[in-house]
C-alpha cells in the first residue's frame, strides 16, 4: 500500500474522533470550562463520588497509595469492588501521570474529551472491520453519533462508565469474528479485559452475547448454510462461544473474584436482596412500568436518523427475512430496556434513579450498527458530495444556533420540559428522515436525492451539537436531585486549599490512620481521598451493613450508603483515632479537650482547625472480651460504656443517659457536676436551645442550619461542654440527652499515651508496637477489619478479629508485641493464579492452532450445544417473554 493510501486511511480513521473532539472542545470554550476557563465539567455524582477516586488513582500512579486499598475513607476501605466497578485499571487512567495533583478535578473535562473521541474511533474501527461495504459517510456519521450519543449526556457524570463504551465495539468485533469466521481468541481476550474492568457490566455483556449469538446461530446462519454443514458450523460456533467465554472469565479472575467476594458483604448488595431471592424476582416482574421515561428515553437521543434507516431498510429488505429479523432483534434486545422496566431491572438486578440503564450504551451501539447494515445494503451515502453537504451544513448550523438561542433565553428549564420538547422533535425528525429515505430510494430528481442524503448526515450532527452544548457541563435545567448540596464538587477545591494552608499533611511512612474529622460535613463524605488524610466518613457501595449500623449505634450520622463525620462523642472520636477537627463552625472547639491549631480562609469559607487533646494512640491493648459486644445491636450509651470499661479497665461509665422527658415538656433543666459534654439524639425541632442560645446543627450546604435532624447531620448532636452548672435545654420531649465525662476521657487519654504504643502504616501493611498482658491480651486498632487482612504477632500468624465492623482486633502475647497486618484482597491470589494459568493455556492454544486444527469430540460439541440452547431458551423466556406478556396483561387489567 502506498504512503498516500496509508495517509488517507489514517485520516479516515482519525476524522470521526477529531470531529467529536472539536465539537466537545467547542462546548468547553463556549462555557468557559477548563482549559478555556475556570469552570468545571462536573455536576451531580461526578464531583461527590468519582473525583475523589481519581485522587486515589493519582496517588497510586505516583507511588503514594496502593491500588486495592485506601486508608483515607470508611476507616480504611478495600477497593477490590471499587476497582471492578470504578475502573481503576483502565488504561485511560494513565492520563493522570501527566496531570499535577492540584488539577485532577479540573482536568476531568480533558479526560472526558479523550474518551468521547476514543468512543468514536472504536466505533469506526468496528464498522470498518465488520461492515466494510458501507460508505465512508455512513461509518463517519455512526462513529460521531456513538461518541456523542444520549448515553454520554445522561451518564458522563459517572465518567468511569465511559471507559466501557470505548471497549464494547472492540468486544463486538471479536464476537463477530467468532460468529463469522470461527476465530475466538480476540473475543476471549476482550471479554476478559472488559469483565476485569467491570464485573457488573461484564455480566450484562454476557446476557447480550448469549441472546444475540443464539439469534445469529439459529436465524442468520440458516440463510447461508443447510443440512449437516449448518449443524457442524452451529456446534463449532457454540463450542467456541462457550470456550471463549470461560477463557475470558478466567482471564478476568484476578479482578473478578476479589470484587465478587467483597460485593457479597456490601450493604448495597444485601439490601437489594433483603426480601429474599424469590421475593426480589417477584418484585422485578411487577415493575411493569417505564419509570422515569425522561431519563431512560434520552438513550435514543440522536438516533432518529438511524431508526429511520432501520425501519425503511427492514421494509425494503423484508424478503431477506432471516437477515432482517436478526438485525431487528439485535436492536430490540437492548432497546427493550426502555419501555419494559421489568426487563431493565432483570438486567441490572436493581435500579437507581438517574442511571436506570447503566448498560445503555448498548442501545446506540446496536441501533447504529443496524443502521450501518441497512445503509450498506441500500447503498446510502454514495450520493453525497461536498457541495450538498456544505449547503445542508449551513442550514443545520443555523437551526442549531436558533435552537440554542431559545434554550439560553430562559434562566432554567426542568429536565421534563426538555424531554417533552425532544419527544416532539424526535417525531418530526423521524418523519423527515423517513421522507428522505423514500426520496433517495424512489425519487427521480438527482439534486433532491443528494440533498436528502446530505440531510441524513448533517441533521444528526447538528442535533448532537445541540445536545452537547446543553448536556455537557453544569446544566441550566433542573432535576429533583441536582440541587442536593452533596452534588456539588466545590469541596474538592476547598479541601486542596485547606491541605496547603493548614499543613494537614502527615508522614506517609508513619501513622496514616491518624484521622481528621469534619463534623459539619461541609467537605462531603470522601474528602479524605483529596486531603490525603484518614477519616471516619466515606461513601463506598462496599460499606458493610454491620459497619454502617455500628456507626449509627455509636451516634454517627449516615446517609444512604455513606458513613459521615457528623455525630459521635469525643470518646468515640478518640477511640476511632481522630486527632484533628476541621470545621466552619467553631462551636465544637469550646470543649476543654479541643485546642485551636489554626484557621484558614478558603474558596468555601473560613475553616478552623482544632487538635483533639484527648486523642488515643492508634493501637490500644484491651481485654479480648471487647469483641463480645455487638455494637450494631446495642443501645448508644451501653455500647460506649462497654467500650470505655474495656479500654480503661474501670467499672465506671463514661456516658450517662438522661433519657427523654416523660412528662412531655419541651424544656429540661440539667445539673452538670464536673466537666461534661452534653449531647442530644432523636426527636425533631426547628431549633434546639441551650440556655436560650440556638445550637448549630451544621450540615453540608448549610453550616448555619439549626433544624434537627439535618440532611447530613441526623444522629448525635453536640450541645456544648459545661462544668458544675445548671443547663436549660429546649428541645423535643422525645429527644434523648446524654452527658459525657470529659475528665475521665482526658485521664484515659493521658494514661494510654503513656504506654508508648506506636503504629506505622505503609501502603498495604501496618506495623504496631504494643505491650500485652494477661488482662490486656488483644490489640485494638481503629480500622475496619477486612477479610483480606493477615496478621502476625512477633512473627507468628494469628487470627484477625472483626469487632462490630468498626475495629480490628489482634491477639497479644505477654510483654512487647510487634504486630504486622498485611492486606491482600480476598480471592486475589487464587484469581491471579487462575488468570495466569488461563493466559498460558490460551497462548499455547493459539500457537498450536496456528499449526494444526484441534478436533473437539462430537459428544462434547453436542452436549455444549444442548446446554447452550437450553440456557438461551431459559434466559429468553425469563428476561423477555414472561416480562413482556405480563406487561401487556397488566396494561389490559388497568383498563378493566
Amino acid at each position: 500500500m502506498s504512503l498516500e493510501k496509508n495517509m488517507k486511511k489514517i485520516v479516515q480513521y482519525a476524522a470521526p474522533a477529531a470531529a467529536v473532539l472539536v465539537i466537545f472542545l467547542g462546548v468547553l470554550l463556549y462555557k468557559g470550562i477548563f482549559p478555556f476557563g475556570e469552570a468545571r465539567i462536573d455536576y451531580y455524582d461526578m464531583g461527590q463520588t468519582n473525583a475523589p477516586l481519581y485522587y486515589h488513582i493519582w496517588d497510586f500512579l505516583h507511588g503514594k497509595s496502593p491500588l486495592f486499598y485506601d486508608w483515607y475513607i470508611n476507616e480504611g476501605q478495600n477497593l477490590s469492588m471499587g476497582n471492578a466497578i470504578q475502573w481503576n485499571i483502565s488504561p485511560f487512567n494513565l492520563f493522570f501521570l501527566l496531570v499535577p495533583r492540584r488539577l485532577v478535578m479540573k482536568s476531568l473535562s480533558i479526560f472526558m474529551g479523550l474518551r468521547l473521541s476514543a468512543m468514536a474511533l472504536a466505533m469506526y474501527v468496528f464498522l470498518t472491520k465488520v461492515l466494510e461495504k458501507s460508505s465512508y459517510a455512513v461509518r463517519f456519521t455512526a462513529a460521531v453519533a456513538y461518541g456523542l450519543c444520549g448515553y454520554t449526556l445522561t451518564h458522563y457524570t459517572i465518567p468511569t462508565y465511559l471507559d466501557m463504551t470505548v471497549f464494547v465495539p472492540l468486544l463486538a468485533w471479536g464476537l463477530c469474528r467468532l460468529l463469522k469466521e470461527g476465530k475466538a481468541f480476540g473475543y476471549t481476550l476482550l471479554l476478559g479485559f472488559t469483565t476485569a474492568l467491570s464485573y457488573y457490566f461484564g455480566f450484562m455483556h454476557l446476557i447480550y452475547i448469549l441472546l444475540f449469538s443464539g439469534v445469529w446461530i439459529m436465524i442468520w446462519m440458516p440463510a447461508y448454510k443447510r443440512g449437516a454443514e449448518l449443524k457442524a458450523i452451529q456446534r463449532d460456533r457454540i463450542w467456541k462461544i462457550a470456550a471463549g467465554t470461560v477463557g475470558g472469565l478466567a482471564l478476568s479472575a484476578v479482578m473478578l473474584i476479589p470484587a465478587v467476594a467483597q460485593m457479597t458483604l456490601s450493604s448495597r448488595f444485601n439490601s437489594n436482596l433483603s426480601g429474599g431471592f424469590l421475593e426480589t424476582l417477584k418484585m422485578i416482574l411487577n415493575s411493569v412500568g417505564a419509570d422515569e421515561y425522561y431519563v431512560k428515553g434520552w438513550q435514543l437521543f440522536g438516533m432518529e436518523c438511524a431508526l429511520a434507516v432501520i425501519v425503511y431498510g427492514a421494509f425494503k429488505l423484508r424478503k431477506e427475512r432471516r437477515q432482517t429479523l436478526t438485525v431487528l432483534l439485535m436492536v430490540f434486545i437492548p432497546t427493550a430496556l426502555i419501555p419494559f422496566e421489568s426487563i431493565n431491572i432483570l438486567w441490572h438486578f436493581g435500579t437507581y434513579y438517574h442511571y436506570p440503564i447503566r448498560c445503555g450504551y448498548l442501545i446506540p451501539f446496536a441501533i447504529l450498527t443496524g443502521m450501518s447494515y441497512f445503509a450498506s445494503k441500500l447503498k446510502l451515502g454514495d450520493e453525497l458530495n461536498i457541495t450538498h453537504m456544505a449547503a445542508v451544513t449551513v442550514v443545520s448550523l443555523i437551526f442549531a444556533g436558533a435552537s440554542l438561542a431559545v434554550y439560553f433565553s430562559r434562566e432554567s428549564w426542568t429536565v421534563q420540559e426538555l424531554f417533552r420538547i425532544w419527544v416532539y422533535g424526535f417525531a418530526v425528525l423521524l418523519i423527515i428522515f423517513l421522507a428522505s429515505m423514500i426520496i433517495i430510494d424512489r425519487g427521480k430528481n438527482g439534486v433532491l436525492q443528494k440533498f436528502a442524503a446530505a440531510l441524513l448526515v448533517v441533521l444528526p450532527i447538528a442535533e448532537f451539537i445541540i445536545g452537547a452544548v446543553i448536556g455537557y457541563g453544569l446544566p441550566r435545567f433542573t432535576d429533583r436531585f441536582f440541587a442536593d448540596p452533596e452534588q456539588s464538587g466545590e469541596y474538592v477545591q476547598t479541601s486542596l486549599e485547606l491541605k496547603d494552608k493548614l499543613d494537614l499533611n502527615i508522614d506517609e511512612n508513619s501513622d496514616r490512620i491518624q484521622r481528621i474529622k469534619n463534623p459539619d460535613t461541609d467537605l462531603n463524605a470522601d474528602y479524605g481521598m483529596v486531603l490525603g488524610r484518614a477519616t471516619i466518613s466515606g461513601w463506598a457501595n462496599t460499606v458493610t451493613n454491620e459497619q454502617q449500623k455500628s456507626s449509627e449505634h455509636l451516634g454517627y450520622s449516615t446517609h444512604f450508603m455513606r458513613v459521615l463525620d457528623a455525630g459521635g462523642t469525643f470518646f468515640t472520636d478518640s477511640l476511632l483515632g481522630v486527632t484533628d477537627i476541621l470545621t466552619r463552625v467553631p462551636f465544637e472547639g469550646d470543649s476543654p479537650v479541643c485546642e485551636k491549631a489554626g484557621e484558614a480562609e478558603t474558596f468555601g469559607g473560613k475553616y478552623f482547625l482544632f487538635h483533639n487533646k484527648a486523642a488515643f494512640p492508634s493501637v490500644i491493648a484491651v481485654p479480648d472480651s471487647i469483641a463480645d459486644i455487638d455494637i450494631a445491636e446495642s443501645k448508644l450509651a451501653d455500647a460506649q460504656n462497654y467500650l470505655y470499661r474495656s479500654v480503661s479497665g474501670s467499672d465506671e461509665d463514661i456516658l450517662e443517659s438522661l433519657g427523654r422527658e416523660e412528662s412531655g415538656a419541651d424544656v429540661r433543666k440539667i445539673s452538670v457536676k464536673g466537666t461534661k459534654a452534653l449531647y442530644l439524639r432523636k426527636g425533631t425541632a426547628d431549633a434546639i436551645y441551650v440556655n436560650d442560645l440556638p445550637v448549630p446543627v451544621p450540615t453540608i450546604g448549610d453550616v448555619e442550619n439549626t433544624e434537627y435532624p439535618a440532611w447530613f447531620n441526623n444522629d448525635l448532636i453536640y450541645l456544648g461542654s459545661y462544668k458544675d452548672e445548671e443547663v436549660e435545654v429546649s428541645c423535643s420531649h422525645s429527644s434523648y440527652l446524654f452527658l459525657l465525662d470529659l475528665d475521665k476521657l482526658q485521664n484515659l487519654s493521658d494514661e494510654l499515651k503513656s504506654r508508648n504504643a506506636s503504629v506505622k502504616a505503609g501502603k498495604t501493611q501496618l506495623e504496631a508496637e504494643v505491650e500485652g498482658s494477661e488482662k490486656n491480651n488483644m490489640a485494638m486498632l481503629p480500622i475496619h477489619a477486612d477479610p483480606g487482612f493477615k496478621a502476625f504477632v512477633n512473627g507468628k500468624r494469628v487470627e484477625v478479629t472483626d469487632i462490630s465492623g468498626m475495629f480490628t482486633g489482634v491477639p497479644l502475647e505477654n510483654g512487647e508485641n510487634h504486630i504486622k497486618i498485611v492486606f491482600c484482597p480476598t480471592g486475589f491470589k487464587i484469581g491471579a493464579a487462575i488468570s495466569a494459568a488461563a493466559g498460558v493455556v490460551i497462548a499455547a492454544l493459539y500457537a498450536l492452532m496456528r499449526k494444526k486444527k484441534i478436533l473437539i469430540p462430537e459428544v462434547v460439541l453436542r452436549v455444549t450445544a444442548a446446554v447452550y440452547m437450553a440456557a438461551w431458551g431459559v434466559f429468553g423466556a425469563v428476561f423477555y417473554v414472561i416480562p413482556i406478556i405480563w406487561f401487556f396483561i397488566h396494561q389490559i387489567l388497568k383498563f378493566l
